[in-house]
């Protein structure tokens, strides 16, 4: 090996050595945990999507009830009336579904309106609108409901939440890490990680399962096809085990986004390395594990009528041509939820912050397309028209039923895999890592916790005083008021976003550690390796 030029050594801080990879991991694990902690506290109770449905679901499936009773909800006459799922469980948990009612959708209200969340612990019928929806994730954050059927309960719900999202993340940058492309891997995974993926972390909503579980999915297969002769492949393969199976397991159609993972990433794989993963053990019970998971998930739709539309049409007939044209039309608004649209859709992230990561995502891609390997520009150009035909398809499908009726969020399993692609296709070609690609990671991943500090004091501005209330709502004001003072969270909030920035740019260029040692101190982080970075 060559040593690194002395300008390049002058330009970076001689960081010293991060550990082992375990104790990298739970660095990242409490720098993502911390981020979304702080956005389950900043938040109301309940001001979550849909949150109020998935915390009674989840205190059902914890007392072991999966499904429930179906009945109508409102008056027969009622247009408004819908199907709803009873469950019992205790009858405070009936309030939820009124806190929200008087802010939601009206972003100049503040949620102090809502009142407190009290009531009787003792059992009885509550609907949810989430009833048949797959239970593992339920089963695991329902767990505090048992002790504790109080605002602390539904916290402690959050943050159970939080803390299983931010594994998942974490193993994502773990295996984004370990790879010798991680100079570009790790800041395509930061740019997958919007602002949206770590709100809907910190609420109750299976999402919080399932976009973590895409990307840990993503991040580990594309690392595995690429970097065969890498590091710690068989952790790989572990990660993708167990972060498939929870994706297949989280929501109705993430079986489908499983399948869509793998078709890309095998059109991103050269045919020997496939032939070589093929003849590999671990490799051969993963997939038969994952199959596995769709077929327990498919089993569950069917018995439980997982996908079953049981309210009446909401929306006229239309031609199919023109409900396409209007689903294709929702595009951009679908691509700006992917970034921030919180709460119950009412706050969108600044625009500076969805400029930041437009701007950053269509740089990726542009060189991508620009510099890639065929394989590569062909896979992303895949995954691409996917991120936007796939959701028109099932809009249109459902449009007689439902009406239009999809967002962003339910796009993001698949679009998070669309910067850790584009930069893998570039980073393929860089054969040294040099000091100018040190200092653009850095000013990408400062430009990154600069567009979540602002989503983040956005919506706590909008929860506080509303989005007409003062600017300096941290000094206080007549809205509503979160269990820690707001200067303390969003200060805690900028200091978080700033250390995670911080420690992913040391972790891109620190040379790969070996299993359970520490990095070596002599050259500066990631610049020592000269060998091409050719296709395995």
């Amino acid at each position: 090996m060559r040593s690194v030029p002395t300008s390049v050594r002058a330009a970076i801080p001689a960081w010293r050595p991060t550990g082992t990879r375990r104790a990298q991991w739970w660095v990242t694990w409490a720098l993502l945990f911390g981020i979304s902690a702080l956005w389950s506290i900043s938040g109301p109770l309940f001001s979550g999507p849909d949150e109020p449905s998935h915390v009674v679901k989840g205190a059902a499936v914890a007392r072991g009830q999966l499904v429930g009773t179906d009945r109508r909800v409102g008056a027969v006459d009622d247009p408004g009336a819908r199907s709803a799922t009873f469950v019992r469980v205790p009858a405070v948990f009936a309030k939820s579904h009124e806190m929200p009612a008087c802010y939601a959708f009206r972003p100049d209200t503040p949620a102090g309106c809502a009142g407190a969340f009290a009531g009787s612990a003792t059992e009885a019928e509550v609907f949810t609108f989430s009833g048949h929806y797959q239970p593992v994730y339920y089963a695991i954050v329902g767990v505090p409901t048992l002790v504790l059927a109080s605002a602390k309960g539904v916290f402690l719900m959050r943050l159970l939440g939080a803390a299983l999202s931010a594994a998942l993340l974490a193993s994502a940058l773990a295996s984004a890490s370990s790879s010798r492309r991680r100079a570009m891997l790790i800041p395509g995974t930061a740019l997958a990680m919007t602002p949206m993926v770590l709100y809907t972390a910190s609420v109750v909503n299976p999402s919080a399962l399932e976009i973590p579980a895409a990307l840990c999915v993503w991040i580990s297969t594309l690392v595995l096809v690429a970097d065969l002769d890498g590091a710690g492949d068989g952790r790989l393969v572990a990660r993708i085990g167990v972060s498939g199976a929870l994706l297949a397991l989280s929501r109705g159609l993430s079986p489908l986004w499983l399948v869509v993972i793998a078709m890309v990433a095998l059109a991103a794989t050269q045919r020997g390395t496939l032939v070589r993963l093929a003849g590999r053990r671990d490799v051969r019970l993963c997939a038969l594990g994952l199959v596995a998971a769709i077929g327990l998930a498919a089993a569950w739709l069917v018995l439980a009528s997982g996908l079953e539309i049981r309210d009446p049409p909401r929306a006229p007939n239309t031609s199919v041509a023109a409900t396409v044209r209007a689903s294709l039309g929702d595009t951009d608004t679908d691509l700006r939820g992917m970034i921030g649209w919180f709460g119950w859709l009412d706050i969108e992230a600044p625009a500076l912050a969805r400029h930041l990561w437009l701007s950053a995502v269509g740089a990726v891609v542009l060189g991508a397309f620009a510099v890639g390997r065929r394989r590569y520009v062909v896979a992303l150009a895949i995954l691409l028209v996917t991120v936007v035909v796939l959701p028109v398809v099932l809009e249109t499908i459902q449009a007689p039923k439902l009406g239009p009726f999809w967002s962003g969020r339910y796009t993001l399993p698949l679009a998070v895999g669309v910067p850790p692609l584009a930069a893998l296709a570039i980073a393929d070609r860089i054969h040294q890592p040099s000091e100018i690609l040190s200092r653009l990671v850095a000013v990408v991943l400062g430009a990154l916790a600069l567009g979540h500090v602002l989503s983040y004091a956005a919506a706590t501005r909008r929860y506080t005083v509303g989005t007409s209330g003062p600017v300096m709502y941290v000094l206080g004001g007549d809205g509503w008021r979160p269990p820690v003072p707001a200067w303390a969270l969003l200060a805690g909030f900028v200091a978080a976003a700033a250390a995670l920035a911080t420690w992913l740019h040391r972790l891109a260029m620190q040379p790969v550690a070996a299993e359970g040692q520490a990095s070596p101190v002599p050259d500066p982080p990631g610049l020592h390796q000269t060998r091409p970075a050719t296709a395995v």
